[in-house]
């Protein structure tokens, strides 16, 4: 769960106002969202966002960027994350994940 990747990652949360969800996952059905049966967006928005908000390191407003913006956000939130190393060989090692949740992800 939730605390897990606390243990193991940073998590970064992209934060959107459900509006945008619901314009952004109009085939959220195809993509793999673990919903409850006959459960809306905003419903999914309202019970998930709390968790993310508590077990985020990290929250990037998403709501008005692009998604290469937001890849540039992210990139900059985290690079004082200690979350790269080079090893000898000069090559990057990642002792840590970074994970980035939206509000629909599961």
């Amino acid at each position: 769960g939730m605390k897990h990747l606390c243990e193991i990652s940073t998590i970064v949360y992209l934060s959107v106002p459900v509006e945008s969800l619901s314009e952004r996952l109009s085939n959220i059905r195809t993509r793999g969202v673990v919903m409850k049966k006959g459960e809306s967006i905003e419903q999914l928005f309202q019970r998930r966002s709390p968790l993310y908000e508590k077990y985020a390191e990290i929250t990037v407003d998403c709501s008005a960027l692009r998604a290469e913006e937001c890849v540039d956000e992210i990139i900059r939130a985290t690079r004082s994350c200690p979350v790269f190393f080079s090893n000898e060989m000069n090559e990057n090692i990642f002792p840590q994940e970074i994970c980035a949740i939206s509000a629909c992800c599961s």
